[in-house]
């Protein structure tokens, strides 16, 4: 009899290996200084009956439903300029919007609620502001065209690049 529990035990070792070979552990460590952390866990835990281990994968599942990690892992900055430079480029269309109208989409509908609204207002503008440019950029090329006839007609005769820039630069503020 001895021999058979010697062999349901081997064989039960054999499975556990078997199936931890397929497994992926995570693991935490308190040190003395955590110890007040690591009893709140334990306290909560107790109370409500639920294990490390589904606790701790239940706030990983959150974390990665919030969707937090692509907030975060895209623009992790190299330096303080990279981040001062990516947070200009992020938020510089919405430099005109007040504070507090985000707020308020923000604790109505919540963070992708209000990712979507400023997306789409964003496109708006995006939308106008190449309308403006094609515009603009249609007026300077009438504009060169005109400097064009200009000096062929030497208009600018007697004057030095120098100056017949200064003279196109001035005019253009009031050409577009």
């Amino acid at each position: 009899m001895a021999e058979i529990r010697n062999i349901v035990s081997e064989s039960q070792k054999a499975a556990q290996k078997k199936y931890d070979q397929k497994t992926k552990m995570v693991s935490i460590k308190y040190t003395p200084s955590d110890m007040n952390e690591y009893q709140r866990l334990k306290n909560y835990l107790d109370s409500t009956g639920q294990s490390t281990n589904g606790f701790i994968k239940k706030l990983i599942n959150d974390f990665f439903e919030s969707e937090q990690d692509k907030n975060n892992a895209q623009n992790i900055p190299k330096d303080p300029v990279q981040e001062k430079r990516r947070i200009k480029e992020e938020y510089y269309p919405c430099s005109w919007i007040d504070a507090e109208s985000i707020q308020f989409f923000y604790d109505r509908f919540g963070q992708k609620a209000m990712d979507e609204v400023i997306k789409e207002y964003l496109d708006i503008v995006n939308f106008d502001v190449e309308d403006i440019l094609e515009g603009k950029g249609c007026g300077f090329d009438e504009w060169v065209s005109d400097i064009k006839d200009r000096i062929n007609d030497n208009e600018f005769q007697g004057y030095t690049n120098e100056e017949i820039l200064k003279k196109l630069i001035h005019e253009m503020y009031g050409a577009f």
